[in-house]
């Protein structure tokens, strides 16, 4: 599975156009779903001391956070897809 957030990372530091957690989380959901893998889609929000919400996406396989992992701690999970492969 590293090999894909690899691929999703590598490609995101290289494209004209900000990519956000949640870009990777579909492109890394899109190659996954392709291979016929398990995985798992998260998202999550946090309050910020200004009172501004902020969200988080981010993508398992088995359990192992593989994109969007960084700062996932700091964020409450509200809603996940469970996709079967």
């Amino acid at each position: 599975m590293e090999d894909i957030a690899t691929v999703v990372n590598g490609l995101a530091a290289r494209t004209p156009w900000h990519s956000t957690c949640l870009v990777k989380v579909i492109a890394g959901h899109k190659m996954l779903s392709q291979k016929k893998i398990p995985h798992t889609l998260h998202f999550g929000v946090q309050k910020t001391l200004g009172g501004e919400m902020k969200a988080h996406a981010w993508l398992s396989v088995a359990n192992k956070i593989i994109i969007g992992g960084d700062a996932v701690d700091e964020f409450r999970e509200i809603s996940k897809i469970n996709i079967r492969g």
